[in-house]
């Protein structure tokens, strides 16, 4: 995957995938804290063009521009694992 990739999110363990204000903050809590840090949730099947990419602690990250959808026009970062190739 490179910078400015078409890309579909789709969380391989099904349901939302969750757009953050930084990579490697997982957004599962229901803490405040937590929760200030979400962008959006997103469903299955969005597009988004990958921004930038980050390694943190072994697991990797991408910052996604989202182009549909009810996030659409929205910035923010999710694990690797949520997106596949196209749009």
């Amino acid at each position: 995957m490179s910078n400015g990739q078409s890309i579909t999110l789709e969380n391989p363990n099904g349901g939302l995938s969750h757009l953050t204000s930084g990579p490697g903050i997982l957004s599962a809590s229901v803490a405040e804290e937590d929760r200030e840090q979400t962008i959006c949730t997103a469903q299955p099947g969005t597009h988004g063009t990958i921004e930038e990419q980050q390694v943190i602690d072994l697991l990797s990250y991408v910052k996604i521009k989202i182009t549909d959808g009810e996030c659409e026009g929205k910035t923010g970062w999710t694990s690797k694992t949520n997106i596949k190739p196209g749009a």
